[in-house]
């Protein structure tokens, strides 16, 4: 099983509100509170990914 995820940082959340780190890393802890509670992972789920502002920003993938 493969997991992939993609974050598209080109809109304001990562632009203005000053370092764009600070939101991608926001967005990765709120990921991995989600996986450590959440669902099991099975092949073919996908799950979107928002940023600060609830815009979607990308995806974590499984797949095969």
């Amino acid at each position: 099983m493969k997991a992939e995820i993609t974050i598209n940082m080109d809109n304001a959340a990562f632009q203005d509100y000053g370092n764009p780190g600070e939101e991608l890393s926001r967005i990765l802890m709120k990921l991995g509170k989600l996986l450590q509670s959440g669902p099991r992972l099975v092949s073919d789920d996908s799950f979107p990914i928002m940023d600060i502002n609830g815009n979607k920003v990308g995806y974590l993938t499984i797949s095969d």
